[in-house]
């Protein structure tokens, strides 16, 4: 799934409300900024198979069985993007072999326009792209 919104607060309640409603909300739900957490989910994509359940080092299994948001996934370098598709690729092909649940990425603007610039993987894009939400925010409704 990946949801796109420039509202950091609304990506991630969107998220929240599609883990909530699916059959892995008894699962945990951890999200990673790739914007600042770069480091943690490369050395999580390039681990992953240690199966250590430490979210700290590892988000891809502390979300085993859970939903792992990537918010802000067009930020990611190239390297990273790599790591990252050859691990979706890998998880799709091998369902359910590494316990793992939902993957729900997130962007603040079309990811398209980055895939235009040369900043991200249309390959990666193709891979993250299968549902695609556009929230909204909700209007304000007074009491009555």
């Amino acid at each position: 799934m990946l949801v796109i919104a420039r509202d950091g607060a609304l990506r991630r309640a969107c998220a929240a409300e599609f883990h909530e409603a699916s059959v892995l909300r008894s699962g945990p739900l951890v999200t990673v900024d790739c914007a600042t957490e770069e480091d943690r989910l490369a050395r999580s994509l390039l681990g992953w198979s240690v199966r250590s359940h430490d979210a700290a080092v590892h988000p891809l299994w502390a979300a085993a069985r859970g939903t792992l948001v990537l918010d802000r996934v067009t930020r990611l370098s190239a390297d990273t993007q790599k790591l990252l598709h050859d691990f979706v690729r890998r998880a799709s092909a091998e369902a359910g072999a590494f316990g793992y649940g939902r993957l729900i990425s997130m962007c603040e603007t079309p990811p398209e326009l980055a895939v235009e610039r040369g900043e991200f993987s249309a390959a990666l894009l193709d891979c993250l792209d299968k549902v695609r939400v556009t929230p909204r925010p909700q209007p304000w409704r007074g009491a009555a």
